[in-house]
């Protein structure tokens, strides 16, 4: 996820307001080589045994492989995939468990840690503790619980493969979501089942050992993108 963020260069530039009023005032820009990384919220055996060991190790590979990286791996295969409302890549022999939790760590470390980047993800003690138990316990659950959809918007604006977002609260009709951008890709993580769209559950990983990344309409990335620049100045 972070290979294309780092460039050749290996480090990160944080961008806030008026970062490119600082650039033009010649202010040397802090660099960073860990990004958001929260030091103080995992034991070392949790880091290494139970998040690296089982989770990202494998997830690391899995992005390799979808990312032309890799020629093979563990016999997962993409095809092409069209229906009424958007193309996609599905995904197949993905392995449910890892991948599956993988990404809830993602969210359940946003929302324990402290820093002011994922200030909006605040899943609360409920929430928090289940997830938590899921990751530790390896307990996938059903695939409509806490359910990720996943979405290319770098298709048609390929700057956006070098930034990752501060994440969001999404909150619509009583429904919750979180909505994480990192390198081109958006995971959206529905929390709540109140209220909550049909679309959420299309294509998210399953026991069938798949899922689809979606690719998004055509001048969406575009229109993320000149967002973000108005937003930042």
């Amino acid at each position: 996820m972070y290979d294309q963020v780092l460039g050749k260069e290996g480090y990160f530039h944080k961008i806030k307001k008026n970062t490119n009023k600082e650039y033009s005032s010649g202010k040397t820009i802090k660099k960073f080589q860990k990004g958001e990384y929260d030091r103080d919220i995992l034991c070392a055996k949790c880091e290494n045994e139970v998040l690296c060991q089982r989770y990202e190790d494998y997830a690391a590979k899995v992005y390799q492989f979808i990312n032309n990286k890799l020629e093979s791996y563990r016999g997962i295969k993409i095809e092409p995939i069209t229906n009424e409302y958007a193309d996609g890549n599905n995904i197949n022999g993905i392995d449910y468990t890892k991948f599956k939790l993988f990404l809830l760590s993602i969210l359940w470390r946003a929302s324990i840690s402290k820093r002011v980047f994922f200030g909006e993800v605040k899943l609360g003690n409920k929430h928090e503790e289940i997830i938590r138990k899921m990751i530790f316990d390896e307990n996938q659950k059903q695939p409509e619980d806490y359910p990720c959809f996943i979405c290319d918007i770098g298709k048609d604006q390929p700057i956006l493969k070098g930034w990752i977002f501060r994440p969001r609260n999404i909150k619509e009709r009583g429904n919750v979501r979180y909505q994480f951008t990192i390198s081109g890709i958006v995971y959206v993580f529905t929390i709540s089942k109140f209220g909550r769209r049909n679309m959420a559950l299309e294509g998210v990983i399953n026991q069938n050992n798949s899922m689809i990344i979606w690719k998004a309409p055509a001048g969406l990335g575009k229109y993320r993108y000149e967002e973000f620049k108005k937003s930042y100045n």
